[in-house]
C-alpha cells in the first residue's frame, strides 16, 4: 500500500470571499480522490490551516514550530507527494516558495516521488509556475512521477472538463506509481 502526500499551497479563499474557493486545493482534492481508489493512505497539508513561519535563515530543523514539524512528518512518510500551488505574474506564489525555502533548508527532509498542479492566473504565469515547480523537486532530489500539470485560467474552462482533467492527473499519477517509474529530475 503506498502512502500520498497532498501538500495544498494556497492561501485561497479569503475569509471575506469564502465562496471564491481556490482552484488549487479543488484540483487537489479532485487528483488524490481519484489517486487513492486502491486503499492507499492519504495525509494532507494545507497552508491555509497550517500556516508557517517565513523564511529567516534558522534551519527549519531547529524550530519547535508545530506546523513545521507536521508538514516534514507528512513529506516523511509518503511514497509520493503531490502539490497543488498558485502562481501570479509569472511566477508561483510567495507562499509556495516560503515552503520550499523552509524544506530546502532542512537537511531532514528528503522528497520521495514529486509531482505537483500549479494553477496561473494567466497562461504564461501557469507555465512559468509549472517549470518553476519542476525546477525546485530537481534542486530538492525530488524523483518526478508525472510531469507537473499547469492549468492555465481555470476560471474559463467549464467545470466539467477540468473535473475529467483532475481526474486523469490522478489517474496518470495512480498507474506510474504503481508501475514504480519515478525517475530524478533532470534539465
Amino acid at each position: 500500500m503506498n502512502s500520498i502526500a497532498g501538500l495544498c499551497l494556497s492561501a485561497k479563499p479569503h475569509p471575506l470571499q469564502e465562496n471564491r474557493p481556490s482552484a488549487s486545493r479543488e484540483l487537489l482534492n479532485l487528483a488524490v480522490r481519484r489517486l487513492t481508489r486502491n486503499d492507499e493512505r492519504y495525509e494532507g497539508f494545507d497552508i491555509r490551516q497550517c500556516p508557517l513561519p517565513a523564511w529567516a535563515g534558522i534551519s527549519p530543523s531547529e524550530l519547535d514550530e508545530p506546523n513545521y514539524v507536521k508538514l516534514r512528518d507528512v513529506i516523511a512518510a509518503a511514497d509520493l507527494v503531490v502539490v497543488a500551488a498558485p502562481a501570479y505574474f509569472g511566477s508561483l506564489s510567495g507562499m509556495a516558495k516560503n515552503v520550499f525555502d523552509l524544506i530546502g533548508h532542512d537537511a531532514s527532509v528528503e522528497l520521495p516521488a514529486v509531482t505537483g498542479i500549479v494553477v496561473g492566473e494567466q497562461a504564461d504565469d501557469a507555465h512559468r509556475g509549472a517549470e518553476q515547480l519542476t525546477e525546485v523537486f530537481r534542486l530538492l532530489g525530488g524523483s518526478l512521477l508525472v510531469p507537473v500539470w499547469a492549468v492555465a485560467e481555470p476560471q474559463r474552462i467549464e467545470a466539467a472538463e477540468l473535473t475529467a482533467k483532475a481526474l486523469a492527473f490522478g489517474h496518470l499519477c495512480a498507474m506510474r506509481l504503481h508501475e514504480s517509474i519515478a525517475q530524478p529530475v533532470d534539465r
